[in-house]
C-alpha cells in the first residue's frame, strides 16, 4: 500500500467494505526477553535447490527451538513487506504454525506452475518488526532464503479446477463447461472420448472440445444450448475409455478421480463475449438517497464516494499481471496493492471531497507481468459526470401493487451518448437480489436514453420494503482490444438508493450493519463489534479478496437490544487478509 496524499480515504474504504482482516493488528510481544541464541531453521521441505517438486507442495519449516506462534504469517505483496516473501508473487501461499511450536506450513493456496523456480524468504529485509518470526522468549530470527524448482516430467497431471461449479443450480443453458488442469495437456484428436457425460436429453455427440493456446483448459460447448432443467454429469478418463488425458510428458490423468455434476436453468442467458475476460479500468462513484419527491441528497453512509482502480486477471487462462500503478492529474504515482487482483481503492464523505482527490484531468494506468513490458493505458477524465438520478414517481414506489407490473420512472440521462449506460439493482430484506438491469437472461437492457422500467408482477411479496439503486454511468474509456483477454474501462457513476414498498411495507429492511474495530483474541481468532437494528439477525459473509463475485455465509449474529453484537471468526484460519460483511436475514 503506497502512502500518499490519500491515505484517510484509503482506510475508510475499508471500513466500509468490510475489515480487511489484520494486517496491521497489534501482535502480543514478550514483556522479558532472555539473552538466548537466536532461533535457526534446522530444516525445510522441499530442500533448498530441490528439483521435481509437486505443483501441491507446501513450504515446511523447522526450527530448533519453540517459536512465538502468536506471530501471524502474512505475505509480503507489492508495495508491502510481510514475515515472508514468495517469488513469483503471485502464488498466494498462506502459513501456519503446528502444535510442537517449531514447525511452520506454507502452503499454496491454488496449484503452483510447472517448470518455475520458486524463491522463499522468512524475515525479508524492510519488514515491521511485531511482524518478524522470532522465538518464544522474542528473539528475532535472522533473515534466512532458499529455492526450489517444480519439474513437469516427473509430476502426474492433476484438474485444477472446473467450472461451473460441482453441484452449481440454474446453470445457463449456454454455458460452456471448463476443466483447467495444472499443466499442459497433449491436444489429442476424439478427446470427448475421455469424457464420460450423463443428463437427460443430452446427447454426448453434440459436444464441441477446444483447447486454449497454453494447452491447459478445455471447453465443452454444447452445440445449441444444453437441455433445460437437466441434471448434467461429467466423469474423466473413465475405464476403459479409447482416449486419455495425458500431460503433454507422458503422464495419465488418474483414472474415475475428477468428476462434477450440476443442474441446468429454464432459459438461455447471454453473458456476453467478454464474460471471462480480464478488465483494468478506473472509476469514481457518488451515491445519493432518495427519501421523497424531492431531490436526492448525498448519501452519509461512510464509503459512499469512491476512487478506484483495479486490474482483474482473466477468469481463464491469459496472462497474470503482478504488478500496477495510477498516476494522478497532479503527477503523482500510486502503487496497487496485490490482493487476488490489483486496485487501489480511496473512499472520502462527500462528492466535494472525491472530486478533489480524483480531479478532472489525464490519468495513466500501468501494470505488467514480471519480467515482461507493461502496458501504459492513458485515459481522460472528463469535468463533468453524469446527472443525479432522481425517480420522477416516488410516491408510487411507496404503494407497489405486488400482483401487477410496476414502471418505474426516473429524470432523463441528459447528455447521455451510446457508451454510457444505466443500471438498476433491487435487493429484498435479505439483500437477494429480486430485479436487475441489464439481465442477459430476459433479456433487458435499457439503454442510456431510457426513463423507465417495467417491473413484471409478482417480482416482489405483498407487505414488503425493498432496497433499490439506480445508476447513470458516463464511459470515457472503453477498449477491448489494447490487451489480450482484458476490456477496459474508465467510468463516471452517480447512483441513487431509496426503498421500495408493497402493501404495508412490512417490517422494513434492517439498518446497514457497521462493523468497528478488529482485533485478534488470544486464541488467534479475529473478532470485531457491530452495530445494526435491534434484535435483528445478520450473516457475517467473508471473502479473500475484494473483487471476489460471491460472498460465502460464515456464521450469523443477533443484535442485542441496544443494537449492537460481537462476532468471532473461528475459521478464519491465519491465511490474510480477509474481507467482511454483514447482511441482515
Amino acid at each position: 500500500m503506497e502512502s500518499d496524499s490519500r491515505p484517510t480515504g484509503f482506510r475508510r474504504i475499508f471500513s466500509r467494505l468490510r475489515i480487511a482482516a489484520l494486517l496491521f493488528c497489534a501482535v502480543a510481544v514478550p514483556t522479558k526477553v532472555w539473552a538466548l541464541d537466536p532461533p535457526m531453521l534446522i530444516s525445510v521441505t522441499p530442500a533448498d535447490g530441490a528439483n521435481g517438486v509437486g505443483s501441491t507442495a507446501p513450504l515446511v519449516f523447522v526450527f530448533d527451538q519453540d517459536m512465538d506462534t502468536t506471530v501471524v504469517s502474512v505475505p509480503s505483496s507489492t508495495g508491502f513487506t510481510g514475515n515472508f516473501s514468495i517469488v513469483p508473487s503471485n502464488l498466494n501461499m498462506f502459513g501456519t504454525w503446528g502444535a510442537d511450536k517449531r514447525t511452520l506450513t506454507i502452503k499454496p493456496a491454488l496449484t503452483v506452475p510447472l517448470n518455475i523456480t520458486v524463491q522463499w524468504t522468512l524475515n525479508p529485509a524492510g519488514g515491521f518488526d511485531f511482524l518478524f518470526y522470532k522465538s518464544a522468549t522474542g528473539v528475532r530470527l535472522a533473515t534466512v532464503s532458499g529455492s526450489y524448482s517444480t519439474d513437469l516430467a516427473s509430476v502426474v497431471p492433476k484438474l485444477g479446477s472446473s467450472g461451473p461449479a460441482d453441484g452449481a443450480t440454474a446453470v445457463p443453458t449456454n454455458s460452456t463447461i471448463t476443466l483447467k488442469f495444472d499443466q499442459p495437456m497433449k491436444q489429442k484428436a476424439g478427446i470427448g472420448g475421455a469424457i464420460h457425460w450423463t443428463g437427460d436429453r443430452l446427447d454426448p455427440s453434440k459436444f464441441i472440445y477446444a483447447w486454449t493456446a497454453d494447452s491447459r483448459q478445455l471447453g465443452c460447448t454444447y452445440s445449441g444450448g444444453l437441455p433445460t432443467n437437466s441434471l448434467v454429469t461429467w466423469a474423466l478418463n473413465p475405464p476403459g475409455a479409447a482416449v486419455t488425458f495425458e500431460s503433454q510428458t507422458g503422464n495419465q490423468l488418474a483414472s474415475s478421480t475428477y468428476s462434477g455434476q450440476f443442474t441446468t436453468g429454464g432459459k438461455i442467458c447471454d453473458p456476453g463475449p467478454t464474460a471471462f475476460w480480464g478488465s483494468y479500468g478506473i472509476a469514481k462513484r457518488s451515491n445519493f438517497r432518495q427519501i421523497s419527491s424531492a431531490d436526492p441528497v448525498e448519501d452519509i453512509e461512510p464509503g459512499t464516494f469512491v476512487f478506484f482502480a483495479v486490474i482483474a486477471n482473466p477468469a481463464f487462462g491469459g496472462a497474470t499481471y503482478t504488478s500496477g500503478s495510477v498516476t494522478f492529474p497532479n503527477g503523482s504515482q500510486t502503487n496497487l496493492a496485490n490482493f487476488a487482483n490489483l486496485s487501489f481503492f480511496e473512499s472520502v464523505e462527500t462528492e466535494a471531497e472525491l472530486d478533489a482527490a480524483s480531479p478532472p484531468g489525464a490519468y495513466t494506468l500501468r501494470f505488467a507481468q514480471t519480467g515482461q513490458t507493461e502496458f501504459v493505458i492513458p485515459m481522460t477524465l472528463p469535468v463533468n459526470g453524469p446527472p443525479v438520478p432522481r425517480i420522477t414517481n416516488f410516491a408510487a414506489t411507496q404503494a407497489v401493487n405486488a400482483a401487477q407490473d410496476f414502471t418505474l420512472e426516473w429524470v432523463t440521462f441528459t447528455g447521455a451518448d451510446a457508451d454510457d449506460f444505466i443500471f438498476i439493482n433491487i435487493f429484498d430484506e435479505q439483500f437477494k437480489v429480486v430485479f436487475h438491469a441489464p439481465d442477459g437472461c430476459l433479456p433487458i437492457n435499457p439503454p442510456a436514453t431510457a426513463t423507465s422500467i417495467v417491473i413484471p408482477a409478482n417480482t416482489f411479496k405483498t407487505n414488503q420494503t425493498c432496497s433499490v439503486e439506480l445508476v447513470f454511468g458516463q464511459s470515457f474509456y472503453s477498449s477491448t482490444n489494447t490487451v489480450s483477454l482484458m476490456s477496459g474501462y474508465g467510468n463516471i457513476l452517480r447512483g441513487n438508493r431509496f426503498n421500495l414498498k408493497t402493501g404495508t411495507g412490512g417490517g422494513g429492511a434492517a439498518l446497514p450493519a457497521t462493523l468497528g474495530e478488529a482485533h485478534l483474541l488470544g486464541n488467534g481468532h479475529p473478532a470485531f463489534d457491530l452495530g445494526g437494528t435491534a434484535g435483528a439477525t445478520y450473516a457475517i459473509q467473508r471473502v479473500a479478496s475484494l473483487e471476489a463475485s460471491t460472498w460465502p455465509e460464515i456464521g450469523t449474529v443477533t443484535m442485542d437490544g441496544t443494537g449492537q453484537a460481537v462476532f468471532e471468526d473461528t475459521q478464519a484460519g491465519s491465511a490474510f487478509p480477509q474481507f467482511y460483511r454483514a447482511v441482515a436475514k
